[in-house]
This record gives structure tokens, C-alpha cells and sequence, in this order.
């Protein structure tokens, strides 16, 4: 009896001592599980941070080690050449229907979105031509349409250009028109669309906020125009090459740019607030066309650049498998 009392009084004191040592034997072999899972999860990040740094200075390089400055600036030229037909356009078209110097101003407030200071560029003409206008014929809609697609075309040839794509002359040059003339048509009805019913599909968006969102409304608005402008650049970079491509192709360009582009814009904006009075002493009735070539330009390589890297990301993944 004794020696059964012994190992009891001995086996106690180790029952009390497991309670507490399998519970801290199980913690060790869960952070153990934790350190081997973070270590997996940092090897992973780490090789896709490296696989997109290896795409973004591939992008990068290609962006500013060739005659990128070229390009935009021909970009740049013929949007100037461009965007006055295109409004002419859909003033035009939609003076059918609607009093034309009220769809004038519409459409220049709504293209201050893609062009900061069009309306110091452009209102007073567009305004002047609106005034003293005459019936429009199918001649003139036909010249407008020619026009206002040269700025698709040099797109166009922007992005064969990036990706390689070499064409014969007749079927580049049909098919470029062709696409750039359906551009301008897509383009323009949109324009006439957010004009005319821009501010009641706001108003609209806006009534469906609950209360306790409606101080963040602001912010909301902004996440909706960077949202608006990686749309933009993925149709474009979806389109316009003479290439078979995937929305996968062409997401991570146009995120970058989207996204890039619109704070560009904002700083842009507020360098012309800063800036604008100071450059009219020197320029003098030329500045506004000064900034808008400017700003065509900066928005060029930000173009330019979110295709270089859609480029450099389809290669990536192909090599990768």
C-alpha cells in the first residue's frame, strides 16, 4: 500500500503539471505553424513584388529610352486639331434637339474632365460659331467625322508602334480610319449623354446615399472619376492596337494610368491656379494654347507609359508560363 501511495503522491503533481505544459506545447506548435505560413506568404510577396518591379522598370525603360517624346508630342498636335471638330460635331447633332449654346456650354463643362482649360481654349470660337451657325449637311457632318478621328489614328499608330504590329499600308490605313471614325462616334455620344443627362444620373446616384455617408460624398466622387478614367484607358488599350487582346491584358496598364492620370490632373489644375496669370504676361493670348499642348503631352506619356507596361507585363507572363 505504501509504495502505491508513493506513485500516486509522485503522479499528482505531474497531472497538475500538464494541465499547464499541453496548452503551452500546442501555442508553440501553432506559432510555429504562424512562422512557417508568414514565412511562405513574405517569399511569395516578395518574388511578385520583384516580378512587377522587373515589369515596372522594363515599362519604364521602354517609356523613356525611346522616341516616346516623339509620339506624344504628334499625339498632342493632332489633339489640338482634333477636339474642335468633335465638339463642333456633337453641337451639331445635337442642336436637333436641343438649343445648341445650351448643349455648347454642357459639352465643354463636361470635356473640362478630360482637358483642363478647354473652356479658356475653345469657348469663345465654339461660342461664335454656335451663334452665327447654319444648317449643317451631310458634307459637312462627313468632314467633321474625318477630322476629329485623326486623333484615334495617331492612337492608333502609338499603339501598333508599342506592340510591334507592322501592317500593310492599305489594310492599316482602312481599318485605323474606319476604328478612329467609330471612336469619334462612341466618344461623341457619350459627351452628348453625360451633357443632357449627366446631372439627373447624379442626382439620382446621390439620393440613394444614406445619411451617414453623406460627408463622404466628396471622396466618393473622386473614387468615381479615377474609376471612370482606367475605363478610358482600358477601352483604349483594348481597341486600338491592330492585336488580339484580353481586358487581362490590359487591366494593369490601365489602373497605373487611370489612376496616375488623374492626380496628374488634379496637380495640374492647381499649378494652372498658381501659375496661368503669371504665364499670360509672358506668352500673352498664346498661353492657353501653350497649356493644353502641355498638358496633351504630359497625359501622352502617361498613356504611353500604361501600354508599355501591358507590354512588358504580357511577356512577363508568357515567360513565366
Amino acid at each position: 500500500m505504501r509504495g502505491w501511495r508513493a506513485f500516486i503522491a509522485a503522479f499528482v503533481p505531474l497531472t497538475r503539471w500538464r494541465v499547464y505544459l499541453l496548452p503551452m506545447l500546442e501555442w508553440r506548435k501553432q506559432g510555429e505553424r504562424l512562422w512557417q505560413l508568414g514565412g511562405e506568404w513574405a517569399g511569395w510577396l516578395g518574388g511578385y513584388g520583384r516580378h512587377w518591379l522587373f515589369i515596372t522598370g522594363s515599362a519604364l525603360q521602354q517609356t523613356f529610352g525611346s522616341d516616346t517624346g516623339m509620339v506624344a508630342s504628334s499625339i498632342g498636335y493632332y489633339t489640338l486639331f482634333s477636339l474642335f471638330p468633335l465638339i463642333l460635331l456633337s453641337v451639331a447633332i445635337a442642336s436637333l434637339w436641343v438649343d445648341p449654346s445650351v448643349v455648347e456650354s454642357e459639352i465643354m463643362n463636361r470635356l473640362e474632365f478630360i482637358v483642363p482649360g478647354l473652356q479658356a481654349l475653345l469657348g469663345q470660337n465654339i461660342e461664335s460659331i454656335v451663334n452665327a451657325r447654319a444648317p449643317i449637311t451631310g458634307i459637312a457632318v462627313l468632314i467633321l467625322f474625318w477630322t476629329a478621328s485623326n486623333i484615334f489614328t495617331a492612337l492608333t499608330r502609338a499603339m501598333d508602334r508599342v506592340w510591334g504590329v507592322e501592317l500593310t499600308w492599305s489594310r492599316s490605313a482602312f481599318r485605323q480610319r474606319g476604328l478612329a471614325m467609330l471612336m469619334v462616334l462612341f466618344l461623341g455620344i457619350a459627351v452628348l449623354l453625360a451633357s443632357l443627362y449627366g446631372g439627373t444620373v447624379v442626382a439620382i446616384i446621390n439620393s440613394f446615399y444614406p445619411e451617414e455617408l453623406r460627408p463622404y460624398r466628396p471622396y466618393t466622387t473622386e473614387l468615381w472619376t479615377v474609376a471612370v478614367s482606367i475605363g478610358l484607358f482600358a477601352m483604349l488599350y483594348r481597341f486600338l492596337p491592330h492585336r488580339r487582346l484580353s481586358w487581362r491584358d490590359v487591366l494593369p496598364g490601365a489602373l497605373i494610368a487611370g489612376f496616375t492620370w488623374s492626380v496628374v490632373k488634379d496637380s495640374f489644375l492647381s499649378i494652372i491656379d498658381l501659375y496661368l496669370s503669371r504665364t499670360n504676361l509672358v506668352y500673352g493670348s498664346v498661353t492657353t494654347v501653350i497649356v493644353f499642348l502641355t498638358w496633351t503631352y504630359v497625359s501622352s506619356f502617361i498613356f504611353l507609359f500604361g501600354a508599355h507596361l501591358n507590354v512588358a507585363y504580357v511577356r512577363q507572363r508568357k515567360r513565366s508560363g
